[in-house]
């Protein structure tokens, strides 16, 4: 055969290929949903935020999903696929190669298809951090439970290799027929159109569009409301990553990542110790806390801790003032009911590391705990670990994807009762009619997702603490205005007579004042709806502001404290994101109420504790006080003046602290026994 003609018999073997292994990875997915979901039965364990949907739409959605995930891997193994394909034209050789190659994938995608499901029996989820005791901690025990006769594994032995066997046939025969095929000279027109379907395909399963340009999954497939579908939708080989970048970034970390001290030195640096260099410290304890809360303070019924996308303290300045950017959360700041710190950092910047440090009330470590959900156990500083011991229902609501980052059981592993995602959502809307569009590639529109807490909300009388991440506020910032009758053009003015060179556009700020009014609007709602309730609004990070590209503008987030019955008082200026568990629990639990925190209260029920004007705080690449702020630059900026010739060294001091703390964060996760000894 003429190497031109064998070159497009070389593609259409490919095109085959790509065809054949997409057919597998649907197939396994369709087993895996009979096996587990029908047969064990896993499709149909309700919980309470799933119910009503169509369970085969349902099914249909994931099967769409989880072609969009397994074509990705498809596409790698078809790059390879066809790379030793070129190779055979230089050397017969390597067709036989190529032929392995193909048996070995086979095998490889029906193993650890089979492997999930066992694992799933076992573990009720995917492959995940648990799977790693195989090699380092559990071995004897995931071993003796996989091959306990309660999961079959004999009999899935003999599966795994007829169904190989299968798939070495059905592959050898259409191979067969393609090599027969290609011989004629009137398949040549054929074979060369498999080009053109071979880049068409390769582009679409490299990318999941027709385009160059990749997309993010976990933000462009929309996961359905069935638990169990949402844990199958991403592919085998993505959960098999995940685990091992989770060990990758969290086993080559150590005490000594963080800070030169020892784990007693920087306990007793961080905690102010003094003659304690003898004694074994207890890390929990030292993290305890005690309520102040006053007995006649009034009872809060609801919490919602609502966390804003992109929400960084630079759009309260006045100078946004004549298009009312934030004139709703202004609004609540009255001084009485409603509260606003005036210097608040965030402890990370990144959403998925804001929301670590928020949830498990720990100091971020660059270690991704949400890789570690599954064997992560509950931190003592975690706020809904804490505030569950009150009594509170505690509930988790995203806009996106609950399973963008491990997000579902992440927030489950650190207290959270239920978790609460864009499936929830989109399906309150169809219901209720909301127009279309409904959502971006991060989510529901805020506005969706705050008329679902309020109906949610109503259908239970138990007191809720409720952490909310919103999501609309993010590039690109396609909220259609018009749909929201948005008056585009004032923005346009503003931009043009105050902003002209900004990096910014009209939209990206019309974007932020329509979350402003829908955030305002559900608070008021709620507030008169259950006026013994709550509210704190933070973000989760900051961005670059549009007419200042300081240090300030993108570490510095609002912190706004606003309740329809408390008039509790500010007993400091400066903080943290942590600090904000601690505030909370320090204005709705009962006084002697004993909980766990890195940070300290911001506000207080109790009107005989002091202003601390000598506070301190710890923020991401930044620490300081109500008179500067100190970054990992070496850099000093002055809040107030005058200066002081011991400010550089008290500075530097407190920036220790915190390299204390984050080593001390990672003792908090790493060790089962928080009792220091050395």
């Amino acid at each position: 055969m003429m190497k031109t003609n064998r070159l497009s018999h070389l593609f259409l073997r490919t095109l085959y290929f790509l065809v054949f292994l997409s057919f597998i990875f649907v197939v396994a997915r369709i087993c895996f949903i009979l096996y587990i979901g029908v047969y064990h039965k896993a499709l149909f364990v309700l919980d309470s935020t799933s119910q009503a949907q169509n369970i085969f739409l349902q099914i249909l959605q994931t099967l769409w999903g989880g072609f969009l995930y397994d074509n990705r891997i498809v596409a790698i193994f078809g790059i390879l696929y066809f790379l030793i394909s070129l190779c055979s034209l230089w050397k017969d050789g390597f067709l036989k190669a190529q032929k392995y190659f193909a048996y070995f994938t086979f095998l490889l995608i029906i193993f650890f298809s089979i492997a999930n499901m066992t694992y799933y029996t076992i573990y009720d989820d995917v492959f995940n951090f648990i799977l790693l005791g195989l090699f380092f901690d559990d071995t004897k025990a995931i071993m003796a439970t996989g091959l306990s006769g309660d999961y079959f594994l004999s009999v899935k032995i003999v599966f795994l290799i007829a169904l190989f066997v299968l798939t070495k046939y059905l592959y050898d025969f259409g191979i067969k027929k393609i090599d027969e095929k290609s011989q004629c000279k009137n398949i040549k027109l054929i074979n060369w159109l498999c080009v053109p379907c071979l880049a068409f395909l390769m582009i679409f399963f490299a990318n999941s569009t027709l385009s160059l340009r990749a997309t993010s999954l976990d933000r462009e497939v929309r996961i359905v409301q069935n638990d169990f579908l949402r844990k199958i939708t991403p592919s085998v080989f993505r959960s098999l990553y995940l685990v091992y970048k989770g060990y990758k970034l969290s086993y080559k970390s150590s005490f000594a990542s963080f800070t030169t001290s020892t784990p007693k030195e920087a306990a007793i640096n961080f905690f102010g110790l003094k003659d304690s260099k003898n004694q074994d410290l207890d890390l929990s304890k030292l993290l305890e806390k005690t309520s102040s809360n006053s007995k006649e303070s009034p009872k809060i019924q609801h919490i919602f801790y609502i966390i804003s996308e992109s929400l960084g303290t630079w759009a309260f300045d006045p100078f946004y003032d004549e298009i009312g950017l934030v004139s709703g959360l202004k609004s609540l700041v009255d001084n009485k009911n409603g509260f606003m710190i005036k210097t608040f950092f965030e402890t990370a910047h990144g959403t998925i590391w804001s929301l670590e440090s928020q949830i498990t009330g720990l100091f971020y470590t660059n270690v991704p705990l949400y890789l570690r959900a599954s064997s992560l156990k509950a931190m003592p500083v975690a706020i809904a670990h804490n505030i569950k011991q009150d009594g509170y229902l505690t509930r988790f609501y995203y806009g996106g994807s609950s399973t963008w980052r491990n997000l579902n059981n992440f927030s489950k592993s650190q207290g959270f009762d239920e978790v609460l995602d864009d499936s929830d959502f989109s399906y309150f809307a169809n219901l209720r009619h909301y127009p279309k569009p409904m959502s971006n590639v991060w989510g529901v529109w805020d506005n969706i997702m705050f008329d679902f807490i309020e109906d949610y909300t109503a259908k239970n009388s138990q007191k809720t603490f409720n952490m909310i991440m919103t999501t609309t506020n993010h590039p690109p910032f396609d909220l259609p205005l018009e749909q929201f009758h948005i008056d585009i053009k004032k923005f346009d003015d503003f931009f043009a007579k105050k902003l002209p060179n900004t990096f910014w556009k009209p939209q990206d700020l019309a974007v932020l004042w329509w979350y402003d009014k829908q955030v305002t609007t559900f608070i008021k709602k709620m507030a008169k709806k259950y006026p013994n309730s709550l509210f704190v609004i933070t973000g989760d990070h900051s961005n670059r502001a549009p007419k200042d590209m300081s240090f300030r503008s993108y570490r510095e987030v609002p912190m706004i404290l606003y309740s329809p019955v408390l008039s509790p008082k500010k007993i400091s200026d400066v903080g943290s994101h942590l600090d904000i568990g601690a505030t909370i629990l320090e204005l709705v639990s009962p006084k002697g109420f004993v909980y766990r925190s890195f940070g300290k209260p911001l506000f207080t029920n109790n009107l005989k504790i002091p202003f601390d004007k000598d506070r301190s705080f710890i923020g991401f690449e930044v620490v300081g006080t109500h008179r500067y702020l100190y970054t990992t630059q070496d850099e000093m900026i002055y809040l107030q003046m005058p200066k002081k010739d011991t400010d550089l060294q008290e500075a530097r001091e407190l920036m220790q602290k915190a390299q204390d703390a984050k080593a001390l964060s990672w003792y908090l996760f790493s060790k089962d026994d928080l009792l220091i000894k050395e």
